[in-house]
This record gives structure tokens, C-alpha cells and sequence, in this order.
């Protein structure tokens, strides 16, 4: 028996957060019981984003994915760190997936087992149906489940946490799924196994469920609530209501419509908007600056929290939507959004006339769930995935 024994190194893993017009990746180290490591963090501009244009918007995400992991690569080798990478994981937002939430009842008039064999029937049945709607909607007619979630189920009207093997005569399952692009999903399967061989783990999920899962683990007392997710591009919001992610949807306006709202009223640069935004953080400009600044800037979120009321207002009735709303800015300008719908400034968002609470989850909610996060500021998204995947890692 020799005398040193030496323990395995962590491999280290890729999380990729694949939004509307970046990729960012993180390399991370995951141990069982120990908090996740990250080791380095880095966004990717995607340099086409004609939205219009499919084909080439999505080749171009594609080949963000060589560049960022050649980058990050060269980046760790140059740290000193020549581990294999161990997985990938993807994280994939708007408008590269869409996700839905469902309700699917089964009730017959004797008692049924729990299965695999019914569940897979149930489940699959429905991704089928809205892979139809989605290729009717779309243009787009190959689509491909990239991850399915039963949120919560239900046997004979109560609550219960694990269903297989049991018997009721009334089961209703409350299911997230997410779908993809046919050609997208193959791609990051090619691009998975060529870095890191057949034998070598690779998983997809949305952001949406990445997000639902950080807010549930960060603030469980919260079980009503609306997420907002604002993009370059486009706005996600997803509502939970008692736990469960009850509704799903989106707008085509994000910060790049804020932002050029500002220009056109402004009549100035994108640098001078941005610079006086993080003085206003810093409280550091003249009234006349001010007042000039805050009125254009006001009247862009106005448009924007116009089109969020009334998308969240089209979820739920008045009577049952809830009154509490989370936004993650990551930058600046997402900061000062939140803050104007927060009612900061005295112009707090309502939906259905009624005011909202809007609660900013900022860095220091991110860090306080993941160790050696502060090293990686205006990185909200990409935490609240790597949490899920710790907590996933945790549970096995």
C-alpha cells in the first residue's frame, strides 16, 4: 500500500448562459458539499443580431461557442490550469428556446399506478401537441425538447412530493418543458462531444428554470410571484403562483429599445447615456443634468413598463395575480429600470391598476448563495445557473 495517497482534482466544468445577444461562460469547479468555485467568467458579444434574419442570427450564436471556449481555454492554460474539462452545461434564454408551463390531469374511475410508462405517455403526448403549435408559429418545423420538469404533482387533490409507484384515481402534474431548434440542439451535442469525447456529460436547460429554481431556493417564502427578464432584445416573464410556475410569456422589447428611445428624444451617444446613467448611481451631477437626463430616460421605461403591464396584466385575472415582482438588472442601465419601476422615483409599476412590489435581486442575493462570487461582478444570470446545477449536483 503506498504511503501518500492523493485525491483526484475536480475536474473542472463549462457553463455556458446563452442569451439574446452574448454567451457568457464560466469555467467552475463542482465538489459534493463544498460550494461551487468559479474560476473564470467571461461574456461573448454575438456580432449578427439581425433578429429577422434566422439562419444567420443563429450560425452566429454557434460560432460564439467556438470562440468562447477557445478563449476561456487559452485564458485557464495561461492560469496554470491544465484539467480536462469534466461537463458542459448549457443554459439557453429567449429567443433561442421557449418554454412553456402546462397543468395535465388524469382521471379515470379506478385506482391507477404511478409509472414511468403513464408518465411518459402523459408528458409526451403534450410535448407533441405543442411542438405542433410551436412549428405552425414559428416557420420553423423541427423542434426538439432540450429539457422537461414536473414542478409539482398532485394525487386525488393533495400534494405529493414523489408519485412513482403509488396509486389514486385523480393525478394532475404540473410540468415546465422547453424546446429548441432541431439544428441548435444537434450542434451542442456535436459541439459537446467533440471537446469532450462520447463518454463526457453534457446538459441543456432554460434560463427560465435556472432563475425559478434560485429564486425558490433564496427567498422559500415567497410561493406568489411574477420574474422579470430583461434582454437586449426582448423582455421574459414567467408568474408563480402557490410554488409552481403557472404562465409563461414575452415581449419583443428589451434594453436596446430603452436605449435607443433615450437617443432619439436625448439627441445624443450611447456613451454619454451610459456615462450619465452610473453618475446618476453615484448621485454626482448638476440639477440642470439631471432634469434633462431623468425626463428622457423616464419617458423610454414608461413605454416599456407600458408593454410589461400589460403582458403580465394578459396571465392571470386581477383577482389572483400576484403583488410581488423580482427583476436581476445586470448593468447600469437594467439597475435603473428597476428602480423606476420599484417606485424609487415616485413612479412605481401597476398592473390592472393595482401597484406592484418590485424587489431588485441584486449581487449581493448571488453571492450570498455562491462562494467566490464577488470576483465576478454583473454576473446575476449566470450565478442563478450554476446554483441550479449545485443543487442538482447536491441531490444526487
Amino acid at each position: 500500500m503506498s504511503l501518500f495517497s492523493f485525491k483526484k482534482k475536480p475536474s473542472i466544468s463549462f457553463v455556458f448562459d446563452i442569451r439574446d445577444s452574448s454567451v457568457t461562460l464560466a469555467a467552475v469547479k463542482f465538489e459534493k458539499q463544498m460550494a461551487p468555485e468559479m474560476i473564470h467568467c467571461q461574456t461573448f458579444p454575438i456580432p449578427v443580431q439581425d433578429t429577422a434574419d434566422h439562419r444567420k442570427y443563429l450560425n452566429a450564436m454557434l460560432a460564439v461557442l467556438d470562440t468562447a471556449v477557445l478563449a476561456v481555454r487559452k485564458t485557464l492554460v495561461n492560469m496554470g490550469n491544465t484539467e480536462n474539462i469534466g461537463q458542459h452545461f448549457f443554459f439557453i434564454g429567449s429567443p433561442w428556446s421557449v418554454s412553456e408551463s402546462k397543468t395535465i390531469k388524469v382521471t379515470k374511475d379506478r385506482p391507477f399506478e404511478i409509472n414511468d410508462v403513464l408518465l411518459k405517455k402523459i408528458i409526451r403526448e403534450e410535448e407533441t401537441e405543442a411542438e405542433h403549435g410551436l412549428a405552425q408559429s414559428s416557420g420553423d418545423a423541427d423542434w426538439r425538447v432540450v429539457e422537461e420538469k414536473v414542478i409539482r404533482s398532485k394525487l386525488n387533490g393533495y400534494l405529493v412530493e414523489n408519485i412513482f409507484g403509488k396509486k389514486a384515481m385523480d393525478l394532475e402534474t404540473e410540468m415546465f418543458v422547453s424546446f429548441i431548434p432541431y439544428e441548435m440542439k444537434s450542434k451542442l451535442h456535436a459541439f459537446a462531444n467533440a471537446k469532450l469525447g462520447r463518454s463526457a456529460a453534457r446538459r441543456a436547460n432554460s434560463t427560465m428554470l435556472s432563475a425559478y429554481s434560485f429564486l425558490r431556493e433564496t427567498y422559500p417564502q415567497r410561493s406568489d410571484y411574477i420574474y422579470v427578464d430583461l434582454g437586449d432584445f426582448l423582455t421574459d416573464v414567467f408568474m408563480v403562483q402557490a410554488g409552481a410556475i403557472s404562465h409563461i410569456a414575452s415581449f419583443p422589447v428589451g434594453e436596446r429599445d430603452i436605449m435607443q428611445s433615450v437617443l432619439k428624444k436625448a439627441k445624443t451617444s450611447e456613451h454619454l447615456v451610459t456615462s450619465a446613467v452610473s453618475i446618476h448611481r453615484d448621485g454626482n451631477y448638476d440639477s440642470f443634468v439631471k432634469k434633462d437626463f431623468e425626463k428622457n430616460i423616464d419617458a423610454a421605461i414608461v413605454l416599456w413598463s407600458a408593454k410589461l403591464a400589460d403582458t403580465v396584466a394578459k396571465l392571470s385575472t386581477a383577482a389572483d395575480m400576484p403583488r410581488e415582482l423580482f427583476i436581476a438588472p445586470r448593468n447600469e442601465l437594467a439597475r435603473f429600470v428597476a428602480e423606476e419601476i420599484a417606485g424609487k422615483k415616485g413612479n412605481p409599476l401597476k398592473v390592472a391598476e393595482m401597484p406592484v412590489d418590485v424587489e431588485i435581486v441584486d449581487e449581493q442575493a448571488a453571492n450570498g448563495r455562491i462562494a467566490n462570487g464577488k470576483a465576478f461582478a454583473n454576473e446575476p444570470y449566470v450565478k442563478m445557473d450554476i446554483l441550479f446545477i449545485d443543487r442538482t449536483i447536491q441531490q444526487k
